[in-house]
């Protein structure tokens, strides 16, 4: 018996396609790689264009997809054949893919226009919030003042100083055995007042504690309070003027109190580390790494001119320091790394993988801003320690040249933090917030680029063990600097010490000072905010 004739259905419902809407059946697709100079042209033939792309990660992001020419129906969909996730038509589609491993993967778009040339970028962003979830309301890390604790190292007052308390400098610095400093002498005052405040017996004891223990030894025009500032400006909100026991706090002078408090209760000692970029340090706190820029040649060259700049004095002590510390790297360089600068580089990629998924999570996941030594600029030295808050990042995925692999991408990667800038600027903010999100404020805030390139799995985790690289490390004028040191994860500060905290604290210089207490608190001369109560 012949087979039956085959006939076209002449249901609707049954056939592929109309005759009179645009073939959703393309006859090909083709690959968007990630990227705005990745665009991609689907070939002429077909009354419509589509296109399939790739989100790598978990995290997320903004995708942004442009087509030229414009005058067709863009559509977004997880498949093919599914809904639309975001329809355009000017040309220009957004969608927010949300994190979680069930958005990793490919995307279609369809345009309902021929031979249409398409790009697509995303963008991660993540920033600190009151609390761990999107949904909360962003907040900005004050800038700050590092409030130096070099008495000899000459700084005026600023501009703004009101009269009264200029003219008790000026009869301060009168004295043949005053202070060069203006800030080391006003800490002094401060923490007296403050002490007074509290009806301490002996109020001068503050400033004294203050002059023995972070003033007496500082002789770097570099070294102050960074490191309990930039705590501070975390935990509190920005200070404002206030007279308490008869004195006038000014702002800058209640993020000093903030710092010092920061420096006891919320010590880094404390935090969780998130990322340390060398953990075996031989010089002081540095390791090999911290002497090694990412972009650095990592030879024996490089090294031992970074050893001669910190060494830079004259004399048999500092000659002698300096032969210890060169053998002691060039030993280290042997041993850890095979005196390959492949190898340090190989290491580089692998702290890079380390750093950036930390601040994932804690930008992204935990949507809460860090501390992180960023180190000196462009012309620093690798011992100078420059603490930051880091309240936001913004990181675009890029697949790597020749894009021809989906899993593999340059991550660019903009960091913004917080300020340390001499009053009146301290008292400005790095960023404004606008439509729930956090806009970097020019001038006010720094911004470091790094670029790195990583491998994905099929979840979105990145893969740290396949050939990551630190591409590119630069300070926000372009120039190459060192690695962030380490990152840590701000906490609450604690509301009381054990026995042993106390003895640690009330003797050591490293620790803020041991006269600021909660009351800086509990007399509303500072507020927490409600992420830190």
């Amino acid at each position: 018996m012949p087979p039956p004739e085959k006939k076209p259905p002449t249901n609707r419902a049954d056939r592929d396609t109309a005759a009179d809407v645009p073939n959703t059946l393309a006859p090909a697709i083709v690959r968007l790689p990630l990227g705005a100079a990745n665009g991609r042209t689907y070939p002429a033939g077909s009354n419509l264009s589509v296109f399939r792309l790739r989100n790598p990660t978990r995290h997320g992001g903004d995708l942004s997809l442009q087509c030229v020419p414009s005058s067709g129906a863009m559509k977004l969909r997880r498949e093919l054949k599914g809904s639309d996730l975001a329809t355009s038509t000017t040309g220009t589609l957004r969608y927010r893919i949300p994190a979680g491993t069930g958005h990793v993967g490919n995307y279609y778009l369809v345009v309902e226009q021929p031979a249409v040339t398409a790009f697509a970028r995303l963008v991660q962003v993540g920033c600190s919030r009151e609390s761990p979830s999107e949904s909360s309301k962003p907040f900005v890390p004050w800038n700050f003042w590092f409030w130096p604790t070099a008495r000899k190292d000459v700084n005026d007052p600023p501009s703004t100083l009101p009269k009264e308390e200029a003219k008790v400098w000026e009869d301060y610095a009168a004295s043949p055995d005053a202070d060069k400093n203006y800030w080391t002498f006003r800490a002094r005052r401060v923490l007296t007042a403050f002490a007074q405040f509290e009806g301490n017996s002996d109020p001068g004891a503050a400033g004294t504690w203050e002059l023995d223990h972070h003033q007496a030894k500082a002789t770097q025009g570099w070294e102050g309070h960074c490191p309990f500032a930039a705590v501070a400006s975390i935990i509190f909100e920005p200070p404002t003027a206030k007279t308490k026991g008869g004195f006038h706090y000014l702002a800058n002078d209640l993020e000093f109190l903030g710092a010092e408090f920061a420096g006891v209760f919320c010590h880094d000692v404390d935090l969780p580390l998130l990322f340390r970029l060398d953990p075996d340090p031989f010089l002081g706190n540095l390791g090999l790494l911290d002497l090694l820029r990412p972009e650095g040649p990592h030879d024996a060259t490089e090294l031992t001119a970074t050893i001669d700049g910190l060494f830079a004095g004259v004399g048999v002590k500092q000659a002698t320091l300096k032969s210890v510390a060169l053998l002691n790297a060039t030993t280290r360089y042997a041993t850890s790394f095979n005196g390959s600068p492949q190898e340090v580089r190989r290491e580089f990629g692998r702290r890079a993988a380390d750093f950036f998924s930390s601040i994932q999570t804690e930008l992204r996941e935990n949507w809460s801003p860090v501390l992180a030594d960023f180190r000196g600029g462009p012309d620093g030295k690798p011992d100078e320690v420059w603490n930051h808050a880091l309240f936001q990042y913004e990181a675009e995925f890029i697949e790597s040249a020749p894009a021809n692999d989906d899993t593999r991408y340059d991550v660019h990667c903009s960091l913004y933090c917080n300020q340390d800038v001499e009053p009146p600027m301290s008292d400005t903010l790095p960023a404004r917030i606008a439509n729930g999100l956090l806009v970097p404020e020019p001038k006010y805030h720094l911004r470091f680029d790094h670029i790195y390139q990583f491998s994905f799995d099929a979840q979105g985790e990145l893969r740290p063990h396949q050939d990551p690289a630190w591409l590119q490390c630069r300070s926000g004028s372009g120039r190459p600097i060192y690695a962030p040191r380490f990152m840590k994860r701000i906490i609450r500060p604690a509301s009381t010490l054990t026995p042993t905290q106390k003895d640690a604290r009330g003797s050591n210089g490293d620790f803020g000072n041991a006269y600021v207490t909660w009351g800086v608190v509990s007399s509303g001369l500072l507020q927490l905010r409600s992420r830190y109560k």
